[in-house]
């Protein structure tokens, strides 16, 4: 009876420990992958409020970017909403360049390009930051005797790139640059008032 008592003892610690290294090792991932949670993105307070304008509304990019941005803090709002700052997401492209190619013919390498463009624009339509364009690249190999399998990869690749592309986009939002321009902005919509003593 000790000793099945002993047993369940030490199973149920190697669980807790097991879920506790699981849990440092999703920290230290995080970590180092750069990822920031709630809280910790400098996102300025006038844009705590803030409309996505996208040419894919539905894509990884922005469903990403929107994911990301609430967890910072920020409400967003739709495209239609009298929003006071909207971030604009266009020209998503993707191309690819061979790298290398084997003597058989048969195996390629490649690198696959991911580029979009953003700006921000004030509550008048008027861009207040921007264009930026974020860059992201992967390589991959290709076996012409694994085509299906190699379309499956590419697609993985490029939603991994759409993620990165994200992350870069939300840094950005949280540089002192733009912090200055929507301050810049929040300023000439509400000038100090005039001082009177009387």
């Amino acid at each position: 009876m000790y000793r099945a008592s002993w047993l369940i003892s030490w199973l149920e610690r190697n669980v807790l420990l097991r879920r506790v290294a699981v849990v440092i090792a999703t920290c230290l991932l995080l970590s180092a992958c750069g990822f920031q949670l709630r809280g910790t993105q400098n996102i300025p307070p006038q844009m705590q409020r803030l409309a996505i304008n996208s040419s894919a509304p539905y894509g990884v990019l922005t469903i990403q970017l929107e994911q990301m941005l609430s967890q910072a803090g920020v409400r967003i709002l739709e495209p239609t909403d009298e929003a006071p700052v909207t971030l604009k997401i266009f020209n998503a492209a993707i191309r690819n360049n061979t790298l290398s190619e084997s003597a058989s013919s048969t195996t390629k390498m490649y690198t696959m390009h991911y580029s979009v463009n953003f700006e921000i624009l004030g509550s008048d339509g008027k861009v207040i930051y921007g264009p930026n364009t974020i860059n992201t690249s992967r390589n991959y190999m290709v076996n012409e005797n694994q085509v299906l399998s190699m379309g499956i990869e590419t697609e993985k690749l490029q939603k991994e790139m759409q993620r990165d592309a994200a992350f870069q986009i939300l840094t950005q939002l949280g540089s002192p640059a733009v912090a200055k321009a929507v301050r810049g902005q929040y300023s000439k919509k509400h000038p100090p008032k005039p001082y009177s003593n009387g």
